[in-house]
């Protein structure tokens, strides 16, 4: 796919991409890890359906570390009929996350988080070169997500990735969930804690580059453990309450949702399902959900 030279659909892509990025590991590592299942990124579930079915944990960046996928990654997909996601980034999605990311009654952001910090926040944003016009615009959810990703050189995160090819394969593609209820799992929260969590990313803009390093790294090694550990560490200084409610939205109540919606792909057999790889581990992680189902799951790689 050459590189996309139009600035809309390139933002676009990238504003989903991070979207998922920051749900799937930025603050995934709350839930403890379940030590069944604490390492391992591909599982065969046998059980329900005529055919085994994989589920993949993913990691939603571009990094040259995670792409191209493994030989047994490659494989498992290949053999899929159907690519089941959280999110399909499809046109209307992009469209819509896109335009939830910017308020659309001419309110700016320096009347909701006031000018100090406005300030520091476009000046963060110029440096990833969003210019203050356009960030100005943005809700604090929006540019609390874009800070704590990396750069996007291309916008083909993995995801993306695995899209794009299941598409030149003629495979059926399904999301878990609609572009407005992963928007609404930071833009519904209290303007309170929008900000509060804005002004801790705010804080640790020297420490990203190192987190994100680690947890790359723990991903490679498959270390969901890691990966948790790390992610806690990162939310360490947020309030209590604040971690709670975002564990619950963020692990909890998606995985139960993302359970019940995937369980149709995976009875018809022969599905590649591919989540954030923190959505996995733990007592509350879709594979010990769909374990108490009476699904049988294997480690592949």
């Amino acid at each position: 796919m050459p590189p996309m030279k139009h600035t809309t659909v390139r933002l676009n892509i990238m504003a989903t991409s991070r979207l998922v990025l920051v749900m799937a590991i930025g603050f995934a590592g709350l839930a403890a890890a379940e030590p069944a299942y604490d390492r391992g990124l591909l599982w065969r579930v046998e059980g329900l359906g005529p055919e085994p079915d994989y589920i993949y944990g993913t990691i939603h960046i571009e990094d040259s570390r995670v792409l191209p996928l493994a030989q047994p990654v490659s494989q498992a997909f290949g053999a899929a009929d159907r690519l089941v996601m959280e999110l399909e980034p499809n046109a209307a999605a992009l469209a819509q996350v896109s335009a939830a990311m910017s308020y659309p009654d001419g309110r700016v952001l320096k009347q909701t988080v006031g000018p100090e910090l406005h300030r520091r926040a476009t000046a963060a944003l110029a440096e990833r070169g969003i210019p203050e016009a356009i960030a100005s615009k943005m809700r604090p959810w929006a540019i609390l997500l874009t800070l704590n990703m990396p750069e996007a050189k291309t916008g083909l995160a993995m995801d993306l990735v695995l899209y794009l090819q299941a598409l030149q394969a003629g495979k059926t593609v399904r999301g878990l969930e609609t572009a407005a209820e992963q928007v609404g799992v930071f833009a519904d929260l209290p303007m309170a804690i929008q900000i509060e969590l804005l002004r801790d990313t705010l804080d640790s803009l020297d420490r990203l580059e190192e987190i994100y390093t680690a947890l790359v790294d723990a991903y490679v090694d498959q270390d969901l453990e890691g990966m948790r550990r790390l992610n806690e560490e990162a939310m360490a200084a947020s309030d209590p309450d604040t971690r709670s409610l975002i564990q619950a939205r963020l692990i909890g109540d998606r995985n139960r949702r993302m359970v019940e919606r995937m369980l149709p792909w995976l009875e018809d057999g022969a599905a590649f399902v591919a989540v954030g790889a923190l959505h996995l581990a733990g007592p509350d992680g879709i594979l010990q959900r769909l374990t108490e189902r009476g699904y049988r799951l294997t480690r592949v790689e």
